[in-house]
């Protein structure tokens, strides 16, 4: 059985409209990573991080700082979303061996 919705469901054109008005009102949005993609990162990051003593380096590289890597190194769950994607990405181009 189907349902009709009480009120008329928006277009892709007047969402987007209300998007633009948000953003320009000073909104922002932020993207939630999925659990699976995050202990994914979390894997990876911990994998580095345990078979590492180039804290130092990778502090430099990446602008978190010694204790802070440290701290994520004991406890991986305790990143932020920012730094798991911050060490992530570093680890992936050094992977890839990329450059800037």
């Amino acid at each position: 059985m189907i349902t009709i919705p009480e009120k008329k469901q928006r277009t892709r054109e007047q969402l987007e409209k209300d998007i633009k008005q948000f953003l320009d009102g000073g909104g922002s949005i932020e993207e939630v990573i999925s659990d699976e993609k995050r202990s994914k990162k979390e894997k990876l990051v911990k994998t580095y991080l345990f078979f590492s003593v180039h804290h130092p380096f990778y502090a430099r590289e990446t602008g978190i700082s010694v204790p802070r890597l440290k701290a994520i190194q004991r406890t991986v769950s305790s990143a932020s979303d920012e730094e798991l994607e911050t060490l992530w990405v570093y680890f992936r181009k050094r992977e890839w061996g990329i450059d800037d």
